[in-house]
């Protein structure tokens, strides 16, 4: 008797873990669905300062109100190319003391290291690249290769809010 409470016991234990797993999968794909609806263009931080690589962290930060909200910023060296793409935790990580003589082209991710994508690309398909990103952003830019954007690592919960905002608009009509 002992042997059929506790096979009952187990049934019940797996069958609820089978349960929640279904359960997760089910949220996970229906929020991958919504993800998909949504381009970059429409989530990310537009149009962000692209600063001369020759700047100093001192001037950055002493003009830094004019800037708000951003957080990333694409950096251009001489020649009006972008080089790198400096966060604002970068500029927090440093010794303020450094900061006069510190260029922002030194601090800055390289655009090697610097994930990018197209506006027109969905969220779903970027949301990996926040995760893999050195950064903890993807530069978005133009079909033309302009920066468009920056997009962080709350790039799908952007999406979310725009989807529900989309669905509370569409029962309303």
């Amino acid at each position: 008797m002992g042997d059929s409470n506790e096979n009952g016991i187990l049934v019940i234990f797996v069958g609820g873990y089978i349960l929640m797993s279904a359960t997760a999968e089910l949220r996970a794909t229906a929020s991958m669905g919504l993800l998909r609806g949504v381009r970059l263009s429409e989530v990310m931080d537009v149009d962000p300062p692209v600063l001369p690589s020759w700047m100093t962290v001192h001037d950055l930060v002493a003009t830094a109100p004019r800037y708000q909200p951003h957080t990333a910023f694409p950096i251009r060296d001489i020649n009006g190319r972008i080089s790198g793409l400096l966060t604002a935790e970068a500029v927090q990580a440093t010794d303020p003391r450094s900061w006069p003589t510190l260029r922002l082209g030194d601090l800055a991710f390289p655009i090697e290291r610097v994930q990018t994508a197209r506006t027109d690309e969905t969220v779903l398909v970027t949301v990996q690249r926040t995760r893999n990103s050195a950064t903890g952003r993807v530069l978005v830019v133009h079909p033309d290769g302009r920066v468009a954007g920056v997009v962080g690592n709350d790039v799908a919960e952007r999406a979310m809010h725009i989807q529900q905002a989309r669905q509370g608009q569409t029962v309303a009509a």
